[in-house]
C-alpha cells in the first residue's frame, strides 16, 4: 500500500478552504475594513484621522452594532490602541469629550485599551495577542514607530510584514495611521498622495483618506483610495462625515465623487460657475450635468454663504 504523505504544519490544503463555508471575504467592519490583515488611514494633520479611529475602536469596544452606518462584525469587542504622539493625560479628555456624546457608563471601556510604551512594540503586541485575542489594533503614527527611512521600500515591507503575519495568526485586523503629503492638499485623494515609499500602500489591503471638506469646516471625506476587498463603487464616491462637537463622526447621508475633492483652480472656478447658473435659474441637475460634477457637489456649494464662495 502507497504511504499517504503527511501535510506539513505550513499548508492549508484547497479542500481544508473549500470545506470553510466561506462564500465572501469577512470583514470587521462590512465591507469597508476586512476581519483580517493591514489597512491604512491616511491624511494630513487637521482632519481627525486618530479622533474617527478612536471612536471605531469605542465602537467596537462597547459592542455597538454599526459603525458610521456600516455592520460590527466583533467577535471579542476588544481594541488595542498604540499612541507615539498623545500619552494617557491627553487622550483622557478626548475620550472624556467624545462620551459626552456617547453617554455611556465608564465600565463600557474595559474592552478599548492603550499602548503609549511603544519601545519593544512588536513584542508587546505578540504577547497581548497571546494572552488575550482583539477584534483591531490601531497603530497610530506609523512613520513615529517605523523609525527608519519610510521611503525605502524594502525596510517598510519588512516591517509591516511582521504586523501581517501576526493578524493572520490572531485574526485581526492592525489599521496603521499615516500621512498624506502637504503638495497633495490640493488634489483629490489618491493612493500616491501618500508620504514614503510605494512600499507601504502595495502592503496595505485597504487604504482610506480622511480629508477635509473644502466649503464646510464640519465636514470631512472618507475616501477609498484602494481597497482589495471591497465594492468598486465605494474608491468612486467619498463617504461625507460631519464632525460634531463631542468630537464624534456620523454619516450625512451624501457621496461626493472623488474627482470633485480638489481644491485646484479649475474647482474654484467651478463654484463660482455653480452660483452664476443658479441665479440665471438653472436647476442643480442641469447646473451638475453642464459642469460635469455631481449634484451633491451642486448642492453643497448652493447653500453656503455667499461670502464663502471664491
Amino acid at each position: 500500500m502507497k504511504k499517504q504523505n503527511k501535510t506539513n504544519k505550513y499548508t492549508v490544503t484547497a479542500e481544508e478552504m473549500l470545506n470553510m463555508n466561506i462564500d465572501k471575504i469577512p470583514c470587521l467592519v462590512e465591507p469597508i475594513f476586512q476581519q483580517t490583515g493591514v489597512v491604512a488611514l491616511a491624511g494630513s494633520s487637521d482632519t481627525g484621522k486618530s479622533t474617527l479611529m478612536r471612536q471605531l475602536c469605542i465602537a467596537i469596544s462597547v459592542d455597538e452594532k454599526e459603525f458610521l452606518g456600516f455592520k460590527i462584525n466583533s467577535k471579542h469587542n476588544k481594541a488595542v490602541y498604540v499612541s507615539s504622539e498623545d500619552g494617557k493625560y491627553q487622550i483622557a479628555p478626548l475620550l472624556k469629550k467624545q462620551n459626552k456624546g456617547l453617554s455611556l457608563p465608564e465600565n463600557r471601556f474595559k474592552g478599548l485599551e492603550y499602548i503609549f510604551d511603544t519601545s519593544n512594540l512588536l513584542e508587546k503586541i505578540k504577547g497581548h495577542l497571546e494572552e488575550s485575542p482583539v477584534d483591531l489594533i490601531v497603530i497610530d503614527a506609523f512613520a513615529d514607530l517605523f523609525g527608519k527611512d519610510i521611503n525605502q521600500a524594502n525596510q517598510v515591507r519588512n516591517y509591516l510584514e511582521d504586523f501581517s503575519q501576526l493578524a493572520e495568526k490572531h485574526e485581526c485586523l492592525f489599521i496603521f495611521i499615516h500621512h498624506t503629503g502637504k503638495s497633495s492638499e490640493y488634489k483629490a485623494p489618491n493612493k500616491n498622495n501618500l508620504l514614503g515609499s510605494q512600499g507601504f500602500e502595495a502592503k496595505m489591503r485597504t487604504v482610506a483618506i480622511l480629508l477635509n471638506d473644502k466649503i464646510d469646516p464640519k465636514i470631512r471625506h472618507l475616501c477609498f483610495v484602494k481597497g482589495n476587498y471591497i465594492p468598486e463603487n465605494y474608491k468612486k464616491e467619498s463617504i461625507e462625515l460631519y464632525f460634531d462637537d463631542h468630537m464624534l463622526f456620523s454619516t450625512t447621508g451624501n457621496r461626493v465623487l472623488i474627482e470633485d475633492l480638489s481644491k485646484d483652480e479649475n474647482q474654484r472656478y467651478n463654484q463660482q460657475e455653480v452660483i452664476r447658473l443658479k441665479e440665471e435659474g438653472k436647476s442643480q441637475k442641469e447646473i451638475a450635468t453642464k459642469l460635469g460634477i455631481s449634484q451633491s457637489s451642486v448642492s453643497r456649494i448652493i447653500n453656503r454663504p455667499k461670502e464663502d464662495v471664491r
